[in-house]
C-alpha cells in the first residue's frame, strides 16, 4: 500500500534587530536542536538524511532518496510526527511523514523533541516529534548561495538561495534539483550463490521551490507568506525476492501560508492560516491505471504568549480541516479537528521551575480527549549549567483516515491509541580540562500505550487495521558534546547512544509468539558519532554510526544483522572580502559495509561526493 502524504506549513521564528522570537512550545528539557553543521552539510539532501545520524531516533530508509519514517522511543512511524513551525504535517491518511520529501534546503533549524514534549503542538506524537522552523532577518542584504553536488551513481543535486531585503521587507528565494540513476551494485542474497548484481528502477528526480515575502510595517507588526511547491518522481526497486515489475510513484504538493505576528508589552499574539494540497500516483506494470490520490487541508493556528518575571503563559488553538479522495476509500472523507492547549510556567525563587498544561483534542462528531502533562526542574547550581528534571504526561493517536475507512481493511470500530509516560533526566554543561567546553545530556523514559493499531491479515484474504496489542517501552538517551578553539582552529566532538526497548504484552492468541518480544524493525541500541577538525579554511570530519539488529518477524525468530558505518569528507574553503568557495570530498561508507534497514533492500558499499559552494554577497 502507498504511502499518501500530506504537508502543512503554519508560523515561522522570526528573527527581527534585538528580539528573537520562537514558536510556542514546551519545557525544552527532553529536546535538542541539529548544530549548523548538519543542515550545512552537502552530504544531506533531506531531513532523513540529516536526522538518520544526528538524533537519538531510528530512520528507516528503503533506500538513496526513497521513502524513509522515523521511530523514536520505540514506537512506530505513526507515533513519530513531522511539524513545520509547529504545525502537523504527517498525512491524513496514513499518519505517516515521508522525510525524504522535506529538502534540509528548505529549513534554518530543526528540533527533535521526545515523547510528550511535543503536547503543546500537537497530540498523536507518541514517541515524540521533529520539527523544521524558518526564520527572517530584517537587515540590509543580499545574497547569493548556489550549491553544486555530483556523487556516484549518478547522483546530482542543485540547490540555490537567493535573499534580498532592509529592515521594512525581505524577499527569499531556494530552488532544489536533484536526480540520481542509483544502480548501484550489490550481492543478491535471495538468490543461490549471492550473485552480484546492479539496482533496478530506482531512479530519482526531484525539483522543488519555496518562495517567502516577508514585510514589518513597524517594530511590533510582522507579516509573511511563503510558497512551497515540490515534485518528486521515483521508481521503486523491487525487493530481493521479487520480480522487477517496474513500480512508480509521483508526489506532488502545493503550499501556501500566511503568518503575521504582533507584540503588545510583555504579550505576543500570532496568527496563521495555510491552504494545503497533495497529490501521489502510483502505478505498476500490473495495473490497468495508475492508483490516485489527493488530499487537500486548511489550517488555522492563534498564540497568545504573556512573559512576566517569573512566569510564563501560553494558550494556542489549532483548527484543521482535512479531506481525503482516493478510489480505495469508502467515501470521501473529511475531518475536522479542533486543539486548544493551555500553558503556565513558574518559576520558585532561582532554581525551580514547574510546568503545568492541558491539551485538549475534539475530533469533531467523533471523539474528545483531555491531555494533561507536568514537568518539574530543579537547578544544581547558580548559573544554572546542571539541571535535573521529571515530567509525566497523557497522550493520545487518533486511527488515521486509512486505519478507519479503507475500503477492504478498514476498521471503524477502531479505538484510538492512548500512552501514559514518564521521563527523568538531567542536562550539564562545563569547562573542562585545557577550555575543553563538554555537555551532557541523559534521560531515562517508561512508557506504555494501550490499544496498539496494527494491520493484520484476515479470513478473508486481505488486512485489516485492529487493536492487537499493549506495547510497553522504556530506554535511555544520551548525548555527549565537547568543542574546543584553538588559535588557527577547532575540534568538536558529538557522541549520542540510544537504548530501546518496546515491547509487546499482550496475546492475539495461544499461537501468538509476539507476546514479550521487542517489535519489529525496532533497533536495541544505536550510536552515533562525529569528530571535526578544522585548521585556518580547512575541514576534517569524520562520522561513524552503529546500529543494532532489527528483528522483522514478531516472534523475534528472524532479524537483520547490525551494521556499522564509516563517513570521512574533507573540505577547503577561499574568502575574499565577503565572497566565499568551498570545495568538499567526501566517501560514504568508508569501509564498504554491506547492510540493510528493510529486509531485502539493498543499500550502496562504498560511494563518493564532491560539492562546490558558492556565496557571494554584498
Amino acid at each position: 500500500m502507498s504511502t499518501l502524504e500530506l504537508m502543512a506549513q503554519i508560523s515561522d521564528t522570526v528573527l527581527i534587530p534585538s528580539v528573537t522570537v520562537h514558536s510556542v512550545s514546551p519545557t525544552n528539557d527532553v529536546q535538542i536542536q541539529l548544530e549548523d553543521y548538519v543542515l550545512a552539510d552537502p552530504n544531506y539532501q533531506n531531513l532523513g538524511e540529516a536526522l538518520a545520524s544526528n538524533a537519538n531516533l531510528f530512520a528507516k530508509s528503503y533506500g538513496i532518496g526513497s521513502m524513509t519514517t522515523l521511530s523514536m522511543r520505540g514506537s512506530g512511524s505513526t507515533h513519530t510526527k513531522l511539524l513545520w513551525n509547529g504545525i502537523d504535517m504527517n498525512a491524513s491518511t496514513t499518519g505517516v511523514a515521508d522525510v525524504s520529501l522535506y529538502p534540509t534546503l528548505f529549513m534554518d533549524e530543526v528540533d527533535v523533541l521526545y515523547g510528550n514534549n511535543s503536547l503543546g503542538l500537537c497530540a498523536g506524537a507518541l514517541g515524540g516529534a521533529v520539527q523544521m522552523k524558518n526564520k527572517l532577518q530584517f537587515v540590509a542584504r543580499q545574497r547569493l548561495e548556489f550549491t553544486q553536488q555530483v556523487g556516484s551513481f549518478g547522483q546530482r543535486t542543485t540547490q540555490l538561495k537567493y535573499a534580498k531585503g532592509n529592515n521594512k521587507w525581505q524577499s527569499e528565494s531556494r530552488l532544489f534539483l536533484r536526480n540520481a540513476q542509483n544502480d548501484f551494485q550489490y550481492r543478491n542474497l535471495g538468490e543461490r550463490g549471492f550473485p552480484k548484481q546492479y539496482l533496478e528502477n530506482a531512479a530519482l528526480n526531484q525539483s522543488g521551490l519555496m518562495q517567502t515575502i516577508a514585510h514589518r510595517p513597524n517594530e511590533k507588526t510582522v507579516l509573511s507568506a511563503r510558497f512551497w511547491y515540490f515534485h518528486s518522481d521515483r521508481e521503486l526497486p523491487p525487493i530481493l525476492t521479487l520480480d522487477n515489475i517496474n513500480e512508480q510513484q509521483v508526489d506532488e504538493s502545493i503550499r501556501v501560508l500566511l503568518n503575521g505576528q504582533k507584540y503588545i508589552g510583555n504579550v505576543k499574539v500570532s496568527w496563521s492560516q495555510a491552504w494545503l494540497k497533495s497529490s501521489l500516483s502510483y502505478e505498476h506494470d500490473g495495473l490497468d491505471r495508475p492508483s490516485q490520490a489527493e488530499m487537500e487541508s486548511h489550517k488555522s493556528v492563534v498564540t497568545y504568549h504573556l512573559k512576566k518575571e517569573k512566569s510564563l503563559f501560553n494558550i494556542r488553538l489549532n483548527v484543521d480541516l482535512d479531506q481525503a479522495f482516493h478510489q480505495s476509500l469508502s467515501t470521501a472523507v473529511k475531518r475536522t479537528t479542533v486543539g486548544p492547549v493551555a500553558q503556565y510556567e513558574q518559576y520558585f525563587g532561582s532554581r525551580w521551575k514547574m510546568t503545568f498544561s492541558n491539551r485538549t483534542e475534539w475530533i469533531v462528531g467523533e471523539a474528545f480527549f483531555i491531555l494533561p502533562s507536568t514537568n518539574v526542574e530543579y537547578q544544581l547550581d547558580k548559573l544554572g549549567n546542571w539541571s535535573v528534571f521529571s515530567s509525566a504526561a497523557r497522550n493520545v493517536k487518533y486511527p488515521s483516515i486509512n486505519d478507519l475507512y479503507w475500503s477492504f481493511g478498514g476498521n471503524e470500530n477502531l479505538n484510538p491509541e492512548l500512552s501514559e509516560g514518564i521521563d527523568l533526566g538531567f542536562n550539564r554543561s562545563f569547562m573542562w580540562k585545557e577550555g575543553w567546553k563538554l555537555q551532557l545530556r541523559s534521560n531515562f523514559y517508561m512508557a506504555q500505550i494501550e490499544d496498539y493499531i496494527q494491520w493484520v491479515p484476515t479470513q478473508f484474504g486481505y488486512w485489516q487495521a485492529n487493536n492487537v496489542r499493549k506495547v510497553q517501552m522504556h530506554g535511555l538517551e544520551n548525548v555527549i558534546k565537547a568543542s574546543k578553539t584553538f588559535k588557527e582552529g577547532s575540534a568538536y566532538f558529538f557522541f549520542n547512544h540510544t537504548w530501546s526497548r518496546s515491547i509487546n504484552r499482550s496475546r492475539r492468541n495461544v499461537l501468538d509468539g509476539s507476546v514479550n518480544q521487542q517489535l519489529v524493525y525496532i533497533p536495541e541500541n544505536q550510536l552515533n558519532s562525529r569528530l571535526i577538525l578544522k585548521y585556518k579554511q580547512i575541514e576534517f570530519a569524520y562520522k561513524w554510526q552503529f546500529v543494532s539488529e532489527r528483528y522483522t518477524l514478531s516472534d523475534n525468530s528472524q532479524w537483520l544483522s547490525h551494521y556499522h558505518l564509516s563517513d570521512i569528507s574533507l573540505s577547503k574553503q577561499w574568502t575574499l572580502n565577503k565572497q566565499s568557495l568551498m570545495v568538499s570530498f567526501s566517501v560514504l561508507n568508508l569501509l564498504n559495509e554491506e547492510y540493510q534497514t528493510i529486509a531485502n533492500r539493498p543499500m550502496p558499499f562504498r560511494n563518493y561526493q564532491i560539492s562546490l559552494t558558492l556565496n557571494l554577497q554584498k
